[in-house]
């Protein structure tokens, strides 16, 4: 089954006096929803399970919805390529996002 990914998290660390280290954490809600530049008709899906654990942790999802970073996977974001620029992505193009993508990840 295909889930969707609803929120990213990051954690920097820096070493502090006395060899102990300061965690700071950052959570980022991504929602793939449509906008008025990209229309995917995304199916959203969930697992009953997922979404109780979700909602007995305090997510929440009106900021989830409201605020959420759009994502949109590399299908998606070849066909607006190419509706904006009258052609599909390069190969080195697509290369250089999968690239950057694992660079993040």
């Amino acid at each position: 089954m295909e889930l969707t990914i609803c929120q990213y998290g990051v954690c920097t660390f820096k070493e502090q006096p006395g060899g102990t280290f300061l965690a700071q954490p950052f959570n980022f809600y991504i929602f793939g929803g449509d906008n008025d530049k990209i229309a995917t008709n995304r199916a959203f899906t969930c697992s009953a399970k997922s979404i109780k654990f979700l909602r007995d942790n305090n997510f929440d999802f009106n900021k989830w919805i409201d605020n959420g970073i759009p994502f949109y996977n590399f299908s998606e974001e070849d066909t607006k390529y190419a509706t904006v620029h009258g052609t599909s992505m390069s190969v080195r193009e697509s290369q250089l996002l999968v690239f950057l993508f694992h660079v993040i990840i």
